[in-house]
């Protein structure tokens, strides 16, 4: 006997209990097999970039991590350890994976991997000078889907660095088939001086850009290597120091978007450093060969200036223009 108001429906379409476990079943194995994204994946994947604070649950810690304030971080605050093997763990449904950090005079050394692969055995994290929020790692055009990101403590660091500290600022997955470069930036503007060139170029205006790649070679055509060690995200100059004057170097550079994609670069522009007209001290550009040694007294120029007594040492430098006074 049917209860009065409930409606039996029966035939071909109609799942029984026994059929909706089994469907359940195979939806949770295709889960599992990553050919489907989980629930936390599935909002990721809803996105084409997603961000990810330090303190996210998805970032999982294992070893010794502490997590200083700092109100120049996202969010205030980062994830920080010097232990050797301490690690962060995150898995991410997507294309690709951003690691935002800050660089510093005490950080160390960091191992990256992706999907149990090491991409990065020696990622130095070490700085002169502090910049934060900048762009330490990125891997772009991973096959969509369920992937693993790691990042380890090694514990090790340059000759310079006061500390082994690596940092986790934030993450950002990306989700996206866009392989769409930005517009080739115009060539950059040029201004040498002694031992350096100083870059500066017109922004560029695509709404996704991320930053700037430089490239520099001592020929017009080929060699080019690229110096800036991030992906330059400071606005539209840059300078390039610790060059040798009379050498004649070229420069290009590229645009960067948010996805990963790299323009063509500009057209190659030149720049010869060297002294140029004006006054320069004894220590600016000049090759010392020799026993000199520094001379300090208030009547110098600047307190200071070099001198020798032994016969045959000799100084060269390289000046641009038409005539050179030396004033003893």
């Amino acid at each position: 006997m049917r209860k009065k108001g409930v409606k039996v429906v029966t035939g071909p379409g109609v799942l029984s209990s026994r059929g909706i476990m089994f469907w359940t079943f195979i939806l949770t194995l295709l889960v599992i097999v990553g050919l489907l994204p989980n629930q936390a994946s599935a909002a990721q994947a809803a996105q084409e970039i997603v961000s990810y604070e330090e303190n996210d649950a998805g970032l999982t810690y294992s070893g010794s991590w502490d997590r200083p304030w700092d109100d120049r971080a996202s969010g205030s605050y980062y994830q920080r350890s010097g232990t050797k093997d301490s690690k962060m763990s995150f898995s991410f449904y997507g294309t690709g994976i951003k690691w935002y950090a800050p660089l510093n005079t005490n950080n160390g050394i960091a191992e990256v991997r992706i999907d149990g692969k090491v991409e990065i055995a020696a990622l130095d994290l070490y700085s002169s000078q502090y910049a934060g929020q900048m762009l330490v790692y990125a891997k772009n055009h991973l096959d969509e889907g369920n992937h693993t990101f790691e990042i380890v403590v090694t514990g090790n660091k340059n000759a310079s660095s006061s500390g082994a500290y690596v940092l986790i600022d934030y993450l950002r997955v990306i989700n996206s088939n866009d392989s769409d470069p930005p517009a080739s930036p115009e060539a950059p503007a040029l201004h040498p001086t002694d031992s350096s060139v100083a870059l500066i170029w017109k922004a560029n205006m695509d709404p996704d850009l991320e930053g700037y790649n430089l490239y520099r070679s001592t020929s017009p055509l080929t060699g080019f290597q690229k110096i800036n060690s991030w992906v330059h995200t400071a606005g539209n100059s840059f300078n390039d120091s610790g060059l040798v004057n009379g050498s004649t170097y070229y420069y290009r550079i590229t645009a960067i978007d948010n996805k990963g994609n790299e323009s063509n670069p500009s057209d190659a522009v030149s720049a010869l450093p060297a002294l140029y007209a004006g006054t320069h001290e004894e220590s600016a550009g000049i090759v010392y060969t020799g026993t000199w040694e520094n001379y300090n007294n208030s009547n110098n120029s600047g307190s200071n200036a070099k001198r020798s007594r032994t016969a045959g040492d000799t100084i060269d430098l390289y000046f641009y223009g038409t005539s050179v006074q030396w004033t003893g």
